[in-house]
């Protein structure tokens, strides 16, 4: 806040003092005489005061219509810089001459005019000689044309005094005349400020572009704010606006037609205003009243549309109306910006700044346009000085957003690695909960089969018992002693982490009977079909122990799934391809149960199964990569396919024999 009133006083302090330069500045013409005598031209002079003033006629020297009526002047002399309806009975369009008479230093060698834009054709000449022409000034309105461009001109070599004559026509703008002031000084130094103007002008424009690109990229890449985008469009809109007024250099890139740069004149203004207040709406959107706002909106859309559509006589009313509407809402600004200090908003202290700033630059034009006060066309540098106070706003604002993001990114960091860490201990958890089921089920597991060992013992030491029935008795001890045995394998196996192989060669046909003889007990005592079908004879390259235990264990699956099943069928088919053995195991039972697939080769896999440890799969999956080779399956309702594919290895002796593979 200190800073803030430290800058506010130095910008008055600035406009004390220029205003004591003002005051302090040279004399007034008076009777239409300007006397110079006493100053030193190194320093551009305003021709201000008194002019001879000639109204509907045209006084060029050297001319034919040196007289074109015949009509009086309404007053002899008129306030410049001002309006020519100050000096008619009422408002009204036309055309008139001015002329002051300018007594010079001595050695008045050297000297230049500056004639800014009026708004009007404009005819200029120093004694006999004509220096300056701004269009065509005419007596009626077909046959004018007026150029917004200001002019530069050297005077003639002349004596101690000239007569400086000025003929403007406008009929369109009542509120014309000589309404900025003329500057007469050396002509180095004229053109000198000219420069000055116009690399001012350059960077005001190019720095106000820079802003309004930089703000149009940001709200590209986040939708979600419009206020990046109204502050874009708002110093584009003042870009177009800078170099429409002072120097024109938008007339120096682009031939445009006087009655379009009117309009673009009026319209940025108004457009201006439009975009500023969109921006403190999405900026401050609690401190600003929306119903302000959409007012403010209402008025400067039909402004805008009359400066559209509608001729200069008309449009040309629309713009004190809006420029009142303008200094309402600054000041309204003002106290909602205000409002939002003492509530904290970020941003609000650098944004009041600008705002007072730019009013006070606003403010001195629009004295300037209508009562000839202050310094003319500040509104750029103020317009500039908001836009920097916006863009900071705006920079802060993004960069706390960004701390935010930062700030919510190490949180979610953080909280990542807490549910890492739950996660873990959760598995941990699950671990040992499901060592706990495993080991309940390898002590039911093993304690079924006990069990059945220890009664059909005892059934079968009775003296009397047959011999028939002791061996068949003896048959379930050896098959419950042979499940006892594929569990404890199976635990082995999987304690192991992974299978090791021992491979050796076998005849293809030798490895299909033990195949065979392994499947007969398990699908025939549940009644369920079976086939195993080899389509080639040759020699193999396998761990026949290993990989009979991984197609056991696949095919005692498909057996518990088939169990009970009228239909029910298996087949095993053993074939080869020119680098791959290839089994394929194909089952007619209800498919494998959705929420398993995923899992199926994990540990502890399992589904609706009363006996089991869940390793079947996994340690099946093991064998299979031990031996280089991949398994897959498909499943449906109809059925499942597994699918074991391993590089075929080819025999050395067939190798050396020329045999087969």
């Amino acid at each position: 806040m200190r800073l803030l009133i430290q800058n506010f006083a130095g910008f008055c302090i600035l406009g004390c003092v220029a205003c004591g330069q003002r005051f302090a500045g040279p004399p007034l013409a008076v009777g239409g005489i300007l006397d110079l005598r006493g100053q030193d031209l190194s320093s551009p002079v305003e021709l201000n005061g008194q002019w001879q003033f000639y109204w509907q006629e045209i006084k060029l020297p050297g001319t034919a219509n040196a007289d074109v009526s015949a009509q009086t002047s309404i007053a002899p002399l008129a306030i410049v810089p001002g309006i020519w309806n100050q000096h008619t009975d009422s408002p009204q369009t036309g055309f008139a001459t001015f002329r002051l008479r300018v007594l010079l230093p001595e050695s008045p060698d050297g000297l230049a005019l500056r004639i800014p834009v009026q708004g009007s054709a404009l005819t200029g000449y120093w004694n006999e000689d004509e220096i300056a022409r701004a269009g065509s000034v005419a007596t009626t309105a077909s046959e004018e044309e007026i150029h917004y461009r200001p002019l530069y001109s050297e005077i003639p070599a002349a004596t101690g005094e000239g007569i400086l004559t000025i003929a403007l026509s406008n009929h369109s703008n009542p509120r014309a005349g000589l309404r900025n002031a003329i500057q007469i000084g050396k002509a180095e130094k004229v053109f000198a400020l000219r420069d000055q103007s116009r690399l001012t002008e350059a960077f005001l424009a190019g720095a106000l572009l820079i802003l309004g690109i930089y703000h149009l990229g940001l709200f590209c890449f986040r939708h979600d704010d419009p206020a990046p985008l109204w502050f874009a469009l708002l110093c584009l809109t003042i870009t177009v606006r800078t170099m429409l007024t002072g120097e024109h250099l938008l007339l120096e890139i682009f031939a445009l037609d006087s009655p379009l740069v009117l309009r673009l004149k009026i319209l940025t203004f108004y457009v201006s205003l439009l975009f500023l207040t969109l921006f403190f709406q999405s900026f401050f959107p609690v401190e600003f009243h929306r119903w302000i706002t959409r007012a403010v909106i209402i008025g400067v859309l039909m402004a805008g549309a009359m400066a559209a559509f509608m001729p200069p006589s008309v449009y040309l009313h629309s713009v004190m109306p809006v420029q009142l509407l303008a200094i309402a809402y600054a000041m309204y600004a003002l106290i909602r910006v205000a409002t939002a200090i003492f509530s904290g908003r970020s941003g609000a202290r650098l944004i009041i700044l600008g705002c007072l700033l730019a009013f006070m630059a606003m403010a001195n034009d629009i004295l300037f346009t209508w009562f000839w006060r202050g310094q003319a066309h500040l509104a750029p540098y103020g317009l500039l000085a908001l836009a920097i106070t916006l863009a900071l706003a705006l920079s802060r604002r993004i960069a706390a957003a960004f701390e935010k993001s930062e700030n919510l990114t190490r949180d979610l960091k953080l909280a990542y690695t807490n549910a890492l860490n739950l996660q873990d201990r959760l598995r941990q958890s699950e671990k040992l909960a499901t060592i706990g089921d495993m080991a309940a089920g390898i002590v039911h597991d093993l304690k079924n089969p006990v069990a059945v060992i220890k009664g059909y013992k005892e059934m079968a030491d009775h003296d009397g018992l047959g011999r028939e029935k002791r061996r068949h008795f003896l048959n379930i001890i050896d098959k419950e002693a042979d499940r006892m045995l594929a569990l404890v394998q199976d635990l082995l196996d999987f304690s192991r982490g992974s299978a090791a192989v021992a491979r050796e060669w076998m005849g293809s046909k030798e490895f299909t009977e033990r195949i065979k003889t392994v499947l007969d007990p398990l699908f025939n005592s549940r009644e369920i079909e079976y086939s195993v079908m080899l389509d080639f004879v040759d020699s193999i390259y396998l761990d026949p122990e290993r990989l009979l235990r991984a197609i056991i264990n696949i095919a005692g699956n498909a057996a518990d799934a088939l169990e009970g099943k009228r239909g029910g069928r298996f087949i095993l088919q053993i074939s080869r391809s020119e680098d791959s053995l290839i089994f394929t195991m194909t089952d007619n039972g209800p498919g494998i149960p959705l929420e398993i697939r995923e899992t199926l080769f994990e540990p502890f896999a399992t589904h609706g199964k009363e006996h089991g440890t869940g390793l079947g799969m996994a340690i099946a999956r093991n064998i299979v990569q031990a031996h280089g080779g991949s398994i897959d399956f498909k499943t449906s309702s109809s059925g499942t396919t597994f699918t074991i594919a391993m590089p075929a290895v080819q025999d050395p002796a067939a190798e050396e024999t020329g045999g087969p593979l």
